[in-house]
């Protein structure tokens, strides 16, 4: 099912009208999205809402992601509602640990550093500090040096995206808000999530994929998000199967 990204520059407000979002738009007609047929929304700038459309988006497990006029986050909004998958269970029994959390932080952790480490022999780097400022600032100036126009400041504006979209998987994991939300020294699971998914949008700006607009305005950056989703919605999964089965092994709950 597609997302749905609403602009304050092209959108005054959001109601609902039966199953359905009505949005109504500042120069042309009003847009009906059913509730049935949308993943996920992302509202750009100061959109209006309807407090009766924001409660259907959370009852038909629509996950709405606010973002500024910049992209920035402002913040989330999933909803609650009863968990039965396992995999919300093995989460929910790993959180009763003392250290499961830190644990978890550890295994994400350790994760995308070995994604990293792929990434890096792919395309023949060695970096001689893998903290991450550095790491992002090392690969930025191999896509200069390699003459691979990609604009620094894309994948800081494609992070509150990813993180939408993660959202929106881990909503069809049927796992629980407050797993998924921060608190705490605990990110949330979304962030987590995303934050390993980064290293995707990096391989594809070096295997020159990640193509953008000269102007890269919200437009071009949703544009560009949406041209890979696919790819990233498969690493998610992959990234979910892994930490399933990782939590199914004796080693995750024992001391």
């Amino acid at each position: 099912m597609p997302a749905v990204y609403l602009n304050a520059s092209q959108v005054r407000r959001v109601n609902l009208e039966g199953p359905a979002l009505k949005v109504i738009c500042r120069n042309q007609s009003e847009q009906y999205f059913p509730l049935t047929r949308i993943s996920r929304v992302v509202s750009i700038g100061p959109v209006t809402w309807s407090s009766a459309a924001l409660m259907e988006c959370l009852r038909w497990r629509v996950p709405i992601t606010w973002l500024d006029r910049g992209g920035r986050l402002v913040g989330m909004c999933i909803g609650a509602w009863a968990q039965e998958s396992k995999f919300n269970a093995l989460l929910d029994a790993f959180f009763t640990l003392e250290d499961g959390p830190q644990r978890l932080k550890d295994w994400f952790h350790g994760s995308g550093r070995k994604r990293l480490l792929v990434l890096l022999k792919k395309h023949g780097l060695r970096l001689p500090d893998l903290r991450m400022p550095m790491v992002r600032e090392y690969l930025t100036l191999e896509l200069k040096r390699r003459q691979i126009a990609v604009e620094p400041t894309l994948f800081r504006r494609l992070y509150p995206l990813t993180l939408a979209h993660t959202a929106e998987i881990l909503t069809a994991y049927q796992v629980q808000p407050a797993i998924l939300e921060p608190s705490h020294e605990w990110r949330g699971l979304t962030a987590y999530l995303a934050g390993l998914l980064e290293w995707e949008w990096w391989e594809l700006a070096l295997s020159k994929r990640l193509e953008t607009s000269h102007v890269l305005d919200e437009r071009a950056v949703v544009a560009c998000y949406e041209r890979h989703a696919e790819l990233i919605k498969s690493q998610a999964q992959y990234w979910v199967g892994r930490l399933w089965h990782w939590l199914e092994q004796s080693e995750a709950y024992s001391a």
